[in-house]
């Protein structure tokens, strides 16, 4: 672990020594969601929000999934996770669970930010019905209708709809990154945000996978089912209110999809932890 921290470009003398018997071998192949210590901010010098805006960058992000939410160190009281522990030092499933929902609630921000962009820039919206609007490529997912129909929803089909989301947004997050280095005209903060929506989705699916397992140790379905995108020719047009016109698609979808993913994952928290 204090190799990650390194490779990170962050001091490892900043965290405390949570665990102090080693990994087993279990351990070094699990993922550093399940096992890991749980590093803190100094309280004395950051703020919570700030202190959270600042790890969500870059490659600061594996670091963020690790860590507890937003409990901060006061001197030397460190929670006491691991204390006493000699085997496994495993993160409390409501630490894995505050961890998930506040970086879905970041992509959900990330994904309204660049749709308001996309739109304030190009203004769109005026040329698309919302029919076109509302065909995004996750609409097959049979989706509850309502809050009171998600909340009365089993908990097994909550996690294989945000996992089926999660999934289906791995490719076309990669194009829209790849395609928005061609698009002469977008700007440096759409181009960051996409890339760090692009990064955070990965590990948000590693994380959830993580949560799902602890909560339902039986054996998981092999392959999670998503629908596919087929998108890529119109994103990739020479004709350029065409290429628009999938980006501005594109960017609405995943302010919808982000959206939902907040939704269900607040939701399993609340049945499983205190809200």
């Amino acid at each position: 672990m204090v190799a990650r921290f390194s490779s990170l470009g962050i001091p490892h003398q900043r965290f405390p020594p949570f665990c102090p018997v080693g990994p087993s071998p279990h351990q070094q192949q699990s993922s550093s969601w399940d096992f890991s210590p749980i590093p803190m901010a100094p309280a004395s010098s950051h703020r919570g929000h700030q202190w959270i805006s600042d790890l969500v960058q870059g490659p600061r992000l594996l670091l963020l999934l690790m860590l507890s939410n937003p409990i901060l160190c006061q001197g030397e009281d460190y929670a006491p996770y691991c204390k006493n522990q000699t085997g496994e030092c495993r993160i409390p499933l409501e630490n894995l669970f505050d961890t998930a929902t506040m970086v879905a609630n970041y992509n959900q921000r990330l994904a309204r930010e660049m749709f308001n962009e996309f739109d304030k820039q190009y203004g769109q919206r005026k040329n698309l019905t919302p029919t076109v609007l509302n065909s995004c490529h996750t609409t097959s997912l049979t989706i509850p209708e309502s809050k009171e129909e998600a909340e009365n929803t089993e908990d097994k089909i909550l996690f294989r709809l945000v996992l089926s989301l999660l999934h289906s947004w791995d490719e076309p997050l990669h194009h829209l990154v790849t395609e928005l280095l061609r698009l002469k005209e977008a700007s440096p903060d759409l181009l960051s945000r996409a890339a760090e929506i692009e990064e955070k989705t990965k590990v948000l699916l590693e994380g959830v996978e993580v949560i799902q397992k602890r909560i339902h140790p039986e054996k998981q379905e092999k392959e999670i089912s998503y629908p596919v995108w087929s998108e890529i020719s119109s994103l990739m047009s020479e004709d350029d209110d065409v290429a628009k016109t999938a980006f501005y698609k594109m960017f609405h979808c995943l302010d919808r999809d982000s959206s939902k993913i907040k939704t269900y994952l607040q939701m399993l928290k609340c049945r499983y932890t205190t809200c």
